[in-house]
């Protein structure tokens, strides 16, 4: 068993009404579960973890690595790792496998990421996909083949050991449900205004597709949206939306993959116009197959 960084990043914002900065750290991992004499992969189970920060200045890079290091050597990131792993059954060899083989990002959507998102396209596709994978693993308890933008799927990940300056290659089986997502873009909305706050409504539009290339099967295909409400105080010009419209997709993808299990007839009107629940049920019975 590996654990995999995979993906980290770091986001701030200043708060005019308190005067005080506010820093997130998100690290992103994958624990796989791999033979090493054939060097296959059996599992992998996705999760992250952030690290919130507050300071009167403007953070630097020193003030940044001292609080990530302090986190990893004292606050115990995985602690809760065990109770994770225990949640699952590993099973030496699976019948069927899902996993995420399609990520594409629309023209738009880069307008309201950081700048050179689109220069580090591959990162930002792995983000999304990362995201998707631990909601839908987290609510189902199922391993899913990791998506890894520019290695092909039935072909190998690179993994580079702590340990050793050696590269592994970890061959990723191809998965027999595949799963595409399409991010077409992001909008924001001022809904109110008073004299103190202003509420803005940070919206997500993605495609959802599910489906069983093999058998030419498609169980979901849909366009979903997600709305959030945040109240900002006047004045604050220094907003970070990209935060904002990512916290937004990771409770639409969070609430996807929960309905999937109990549908919400107030969450499916909020996020399309069609009627989804018999797909949504039909996805439950593909993922009680992959356990």
């Amino acid at each position: 068993m590996s654990v995999v960084l995979q993906h980290e990043e770091f986001a701030q914002e200043f708060n005019y009404s308190s005067e005080i900065y506010m820093g997130f750290y998100d690290a992103y991992f994958q624990i796989l579960f791999y033979d090493f004499s054939d060097e296959n992969l059996i599992a992998s189970i996705p999760f992250d973890f952030e690290i919130s920060i507050l300071s009167e200045e403007k953070f630097d890079e020193k003030q940044i690595l001292k609080r990530i290091k302090d986190f990893y050597l004292n606050d115990e990131p995985f602690k809760e790792l065990d109770q994770k792993i225990n949640q699952f059954i590993i099973k030496r060899k699976y019948d069927r496998r899902i996993g995420i083989t399609n990520v594409n990002i629309q023209d738009r959507a880069f307008d309201e990421m950081p700048i050179n998102s689109k220069k580090y396209k591959d990162s930002v596709k792995n983000l999304i996909a990362q995201t998707f994978s631990k909601r839908l693993s987290e609510h189902h308890n199922v391993a899913i083949v990791p998506y890894m933008e520019g290695q092909a799927i039935g072909k190998t990940m690179k993994l580079r050991f702590i340990q050793t300056d050696e590269i592994y290659s970890i061959k990723l089986p191809n998965p027999d449900y595949h799963i595409h997502i399409n991010l077409k873009g992001f909008k924001k909305v001022l809904a109110k205004s008073s004299a103190s706050e202003d509420l803005f409504l940070y919206g997500t539009f993605v495609d959802l597709k599910v489906f069983q290339p093999d058998l030419n099967k498609i169980y979901f295909d849909e366009g979903l949206r997600g709305v959030t409400k945040i109240k900002i105080p006047k004045g604050q010009v220094e907003v970070n939306d990209w935060r904002k419209y990512y916290y937004n997709l990771e409770i639409l993808f969070h609430n996807f993959s929960k309905n999937i299990i109990k549908q919400d007839k107030k969450w499916m009107k909020e996020v399309t116009k069609n009627k989804i629940k018999k797909d949504l049920k039909n996805l439950n019975t593909v993922l009680e197959k992959v356990k």
